[in-house]
Protein backbone atom coordinates (compact mmCIF):
# COMPACT_ATOMS: atom_id res chain seq x y z
CA UNK A 1 0.00 0.00 0.00
CA UNK A 2 1.46 3.35 -0.98
CA UNK A 3 1.53 5.84 1.88
CA UNK A 4 2.68 9.38 1.14
CA UNK A 5 3.90 11.77 3.83
CA UNK A 6 3.64 15.40 2.80
CA UNK A 7 5.14 18.36 4.63
CA UNK A 8 2.70 21.26 4.31
CA UNK A 9 4.98 24.17 5.25
CA UNK A 10 2.22 25.37 7.57
CA UNK A 11 2.98 27.65 10.54
CA UNK A 12 2.89 24.60 12.86
CA UNK A 13 4.91 22.42 10.46
CA UNK A 14 2.10 19.94 9.85
CA UNK A 15 2.39 16.68 7.97
CA UNK A 16 -0.55 15.31 6.01
CA UNK A 17 -0.87 11.77 4.65
CA UNK A 18 -2.35 10.01 1.64
CA UNK A 19 -2.92 6.25 1.74
CA UNK A 20 -4.13 4.68 -1.48
CA UNK A 21 -5.13 1.40 -3.04
CA UNK A 22 -3.13 0.53 -6.16
CA UNK A 23 -5.96 -1.44 -7.74
CA UNK A 24 -9.02 0.73 -7.08
CA UNK A 25 -7.05 4.01 -6.98
CA UNK A 26 -9.13 5.05 -3.97
CA UNK A 27 -7.34 7.09 -1.32
CA UNK A 28 -7.78 8.21 2.26
CA UNK A 29 -6.43 11.61 3.28
CA UNK A 30 -5.29 11.92 6.88
CA UNK A 31 -5.34 15.38 8.50
CA UNK A 32 -5.43 17.32 5.22
CA UNK A 33 -3.98 20.82 5.28
CA UNK A 34 -2.52 21.74 1.88
CA UNK A 35 -5.37 20.97 -0.54
CA UNK A 36 -3.42 22.05 -3.64
CA UNK A 37 -0.68 19.57 -2.80
CA UNK A 38 -3.29 16.83 -2.36
CA UNK A 39 -4.95 17.65 -5.70
CA UNK A 40 -1.57 17.53 -7.43
CA UNK A 41 -0.82 14.10 -5.95
CA UNK A 42 -4.27 12.82 -6.94
CA UNK A 43 -3.87 14.02 -10.51
CA UNK A 44 -0.39 12.54 -10.82
CA UNK A 45 -1.55 9.12 -9.59
CA UNK A 46 -5.11 9.19 -11.01
CA UNK A 47 -6.65 8.85 -7.53
CA UNK A 48 -10.16 9.41 -6.21
CA UNK A 49 -10.95 10.39 -2.62
CA UNK A 50 -12.55 7.63 -0.59
CA UNK A 51 -12.60 9.45 2.76
CA UNK A 52 -10.96 12.02 4.98
CA UNK A 53 -9.74 10.90 8.40
CA UNK A 54 -8.96 13.44 11.13
CA UNK A 55 -6.87 12.17 14.03
CA UNK A 56 -8.45 14.80 16.30
CA UNK A 57 -10.37 18.05 16.21
CA UNK A 58 -7.68 20.76 16.30
CA UNK A 59 -7.99 23.16 13.39
CA UNK A 60 -4.52 22.58 12.02
CA UNK A 61 -5.52 18.93 11.47
CA UNK A 62 -8.88 19.71 9.85
CA UNK A 63 -7.78 22.73 7.79
CA UNK A 64 -8.39 21.04 4.44
CA UNK A 65 -11.79 19.56 5.23
CA UNK A 66 -13.79 22.48 3.88
CA UNK A 67 -12.53 22.09 0.33
CA UNK A 68 -12.03 18.32 0.27
CA UNK A 69 -15.18 17.08 2.03
CA UNK A 70 -17.44 17.48 -1.03
CA UNK A 71 -15.12 15.13 -2.94
CA UNK A 72 -14.98 12.38 -0.31
CA UNK A 73 -17.21 9.46 -1.33
CA UNK A 74 -17.51 8.17 2.23
CA UNK A 75 -17.30 11.47 4.06
CA UNK A 76 -15.17 12.66 6.96
CA UNK A 77 -14.22 10.19 9.69
CA UNK A 78 -13.16 10.99 13.24
CA UNK A 79 -13.75 9.89 16.82
CA UNK A 80 -17.28 10.20 18.16
CA UNK A 81 -16.11 12.77 20.73
CA UNK A 82 -15.01 15.06 17.89
CA UNK A 83 -18.05 14.80 15.63
CA UNK A 84 -19.37 18.18 16.77
CA UNK A 85 -16.06 20.02 16.34
CA UNK A 86 -14.49 18.47 13.21
CA UNK A 87 -15.76 20.34 10.12
CA UNK A 88 -18.03 18.18 7.94
CA UNK A 89 -17.56 15.12 10.15
CA UNK A 90 -20.04 12.45 9.08
CA UNK A 91 -18.86 9.15 10.51
CA UNK A 92 -17.77 8.20 14.02
CA UNK A 93 -14.79 5.88 14.23
CA UNK A 94 -14.71 3.49 17.18
CA UNK A 95 -11.72 1.96 18.96
CA UNK A 96 -10.19 -0.97 17.04
CA UNK A 97 -12.45 -0.49 14.03
CA UNK A 98 -10.81 -1.96 10.94
CA UNK A 99 -11.02 -1.47 7.19
CA UNK A 100 -9.10 -3.09 4.35
CA UNK A 101 -7.20 -1.18 1.70
CA UNK A 102 -4.73 -2.58 -0.84
CA UNK A 103 -4.40 -5.89 0.99
CA UNK A 104 -3.62 -4.19 4.27
CA UNK A 105 -5.69 -3.75 7.40
CA UNK A 106 -6.05 -0.22 8.71
CA UNK A 107 -7.01 -0.19 12.38
CA UNK A 108 -8.15 2.86 14.32
CA UNK A 109 -6.76 2.91 17.87
CA UNK A 110 -8.18 5.35 20.43
CA UNK A 111 -5.13 7.03 21.98
CA UNK A 112 -6.40 9.87 24.20
CA UNK A 113 -4.23 12.35 26.04
CA UNK A 114 -3.44 15.16 23.61
CA UNK A 115 -7.21 15.41 23.32
CA UNK A 116 -9.93 13.01 24.50
CA UNK A 117 -10.74 12.18 20.87
CA UNK A 118 -7.23 11.42 19.57
CA UNK A 119 -6.95 8.37 17.33
CA UNK A 120 -3.85 6.66 15.96
CA UNK A 121 -4.11 4.93 12.60
CA UNK A 122 -2.30 1.58 12.55
CA UNK A 123 -1.40 -0.26 9.36
CA UNK A 124 -0.69 -3.99 9.38
CA UNK A 125 -0.65 -7.13 7.30
CA UNK A 126 -2.13 -9.98 9.33
CA UNK A 127 -0.30 -9.71 12.69
CA UNK A 128 2.66 -7.69 11.41
CA UNK A 129 2.34 -4.04 12.45
CA UNK A 130 3.93 -1.83 9.81
CA UNK A 131 3.23 1.79 10.71
CA UNK A 132 1.43 4.26 12.94
CA UNK A 133 0.05 7.64 11.90
CA UNK A 134 0.13 9.23 15.30
CA UNK A 135 -1.45 12.67 14.93
CA UNK A 136 -0.29 14.65 17.96
CA UNK A 137 0.01 11.72 20.36
CA UNK A 138 3.71 11.18 19.74
CA UNK A 139 6.19 13.03 17.57
CA UNK A 140 9.74 12.24 16.60
CA UNK A 141 11.59 12.42 19.94
CA UNK A 142 8.58 13.71 21.85
CA UNK A 143 4.91 13.52 22.77
CA UNK A 144 1.98 15.88 22.31
CA UNK A 145 1.16 18.75 24.64
CA UNK A 146 -2.04 18.66 26.68
CA UNK A 147 -3.03 22.29 27.15
CA UNK A 148 -5.79 22.46 24.51
CA UNK A 149 -8.24 20.00 25.99
CA UNK A 150 -5.87 17.18 26.87
CA UNK A 151 -4.72 15.44 30.03
CA UNK A 152 -1.06 14.44 30.61
CA UNK A 153 -2.06 11.68 33.04
CA UNK A 154 -4.17 10.06 30.33
CA UNK A 155 -1.41 10.61 27.77
CA UNK A 156 0.97 8.70 30.04
CA UNK A 157 -1.45 5.76 30.16
CA UNK A 158 -1.73 5.80 26.37
CA UNK A 159 2.04 5.67 25.96
CA UNK A 160 2.56 3.07 28.68
CA UNK A 161 -0.30 0.73 27.84
CA UNK A 162 -0.65 1.12 24.07
CA UNK A 163 2.45 2.54 22.40
CA UNK A 164 4.84 0.52 24.53
CA UNK A 165 3.21 -2.68 23.28
CA UNK A 166 4.06 -2.07 19.61
CA UNK A 167 7.26 -3.58 18.14
CA UNK A 168 10.33 -1.44 17.60
CA UNK A 169 10.19 -1.99 13.84
CA UNK A 170 6.90 -0.05 13.59
CA UNK A 171 7.32 3.06 11.42
CA UNK A 172 6.21 6.34 12.99
CA UNK A 173 4.41 9.02 10.97
CA UNK A 174 3.76 12.06 13.24
CA UNK A 175 1.44 15.02 12.78
CA UNK A 176 4.20 17.66 12.86
CA UNK A 177 7.89 18.13 12.22
CA UNK A 178 9.00 19.06 15.73
CA UNK A 179 12.11 16.90 15.69
CA UNK A 180 14.77 19.58 16.09
CA UNK A 181 13.27 21.15 19.21
CA UNK A 182 12.43 17.75 20.69
CA UNK A 183 15.99 16.52 20.19
CA UNK A 184 17.34 19.67 21.83
CA UNK A 185 15.03 18.97 24.77
CA UNK A 186 16.38 15.42 25.02
CA UNK A 187 19.95 16.68 24.98
CA UNK A 188 19.18 19.27 27.67
CA UNK A 189 18.46 16.34 29.99
CA UNK A 190 20.57 13.58 28.45
CA UNK A 191 23.59 15.41 26.99
CA UNK A 192 25.45 12.16 26.28
CA UNK A 193 22.61 10.60 24.30
CA UNK A 194 24.56 9.59 21.20
CA UNK A 195 21.46 8.57 19.24
CA UNK A 196 20.03 12.08 19.72
CA UNK A 197 23.34 13.71 18.76
CA UNK A 198 23.52 11.62 15.58
CA UNK A 199 19.90 12.23 14.62
CA UNK A 200 20.20 16.00 15.08
CA UNK A 201 23.08 15.98 12.58
CA UNK A 202 21.12 13.69 10.21
CA UNK A 203 18.05 15.92 10.48
CA UNK A 204 20.03 18.98 9.44
CA UNK A 205 21.44 17.12 6.45
CA UNK A 206 17.99 15.87 5.43
CA UNK A 207 16.57 19.39 5.77
CA UNK A 208 19.04 20.68 3.22
CA UNK A 209 17.49 18.26 0.71
CA UNK A 210 13.89 18.97 1.72
CA UNK A 211 13.56 15.53 3.31
CA UNK A 212 12.34 14.39 6.72
CA UNK A 213 13.35 11.69 9.14
CA UNK A 214 11.65 8.32 8.76
CA UNK A 215 11.91 6.69 12.17
CA UNK A 216 10.44 3.72 13.98
CA UNK A 217 9.50 3.03 17.56
CA UNK A 218 12.83 1.39 18.28
CA UNK A 219 14.61 4.63 17.41
CA UNK A 220 12.02 6.76 19.21
CA UNK A 221 12.65 4.75 22.39
CA UNK A 222 16.27 5.91 22.20
CA UNK A 223 15.54 9.53 21.29
CA UNK A 224 12.53 10.48 23.40
CA UNK A 225 12.85 11.12 27.12
CA UNK A 226 9.20 10.07 27.45
CA UNK A 227 10.14 6.49 26.58
CA UNK A 228 13.12 6.39 28.98
CA UNK A 229 11.57 7.25 32.30
CA UNK A 230 14.01 5.21 34.38
CA UNK A 231 17.17 6.35 32.61
CA UNK A 232 19.80 7.52 35.14
CA UNK A 233 20.16 10.95 33.50
CA UNK A 234 16.41 11.56 33.73
CA UNK A 235 16.16 10.33 37.30
CA UNK A 236 19.14 12.50 38.21
CA UNK A 237 17.37 15.52 36.72
CA UNK A 238 14.58 14.99 39.26
CA UNK A 239 16.85 14.01 42.16
CA UNK A 240 15.47 10.49 42.14
CA UNK A 241 18.39 8.19 41.42
CA UNK A 242 16.89 5.59 43.79
CA UNK A 243 13.71 5.32 41.68
CA UNK A 244 11.38 6.34 44.51
CA UNK A 245 8.98 8.12 42.18
CA UNK A 246 6.74 6.29 39.76
CA UNK A 247 7.26 6.38 36.02
CA UNK A 248 4.03 8.32 35.72
CA UNK A 249 5.28 11.00 38.09
CA UNK A 250 8.47 11.36 36.06
CA UNK A 251 6.47 11.52 32.81
CA UNK A 252 4.34 14.35 34.18
CA UNK A 253 7.40 16.27 35.31
CA UNK A 254 8.98 15.86 31.87
CA UNK A 255 5.81 17.09 30.20
CA UNK A 256 5.86 20.21 32.41
CA UNK A 257 9.49 20.88 31.50
CA UNK A 258 8.81 20.43 27.79
CA UNK A 259 5.88 22.88 27.99
CA UNK A 260 8.25 25.68 28.96
CA UNK A 261 11.37 24.57 27.03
Amino acid sequence: MPIIQQFTNSPLRNFQYIIWDRLSKEAICVDPYDVDLIHSTFEKNNLTLKAIFNTHEHKDHTHGNELLAPLAKEGVWTHALALQTVPHASRAIIHQERIQLDGMILEFIHTPGHTPSSITLLGRIEKEILFLITGDTIFNAGVGNCYRGGDPSILYETIAKIYNTFPGSTKVYPGHDYLENNIKFTLSIMPQNQAAIDILYEYKELSKRGEYLQSNLGLERKLSTFFQLNHPDIRKKFNDSNLRRTEKEIFLELRKLRDTF
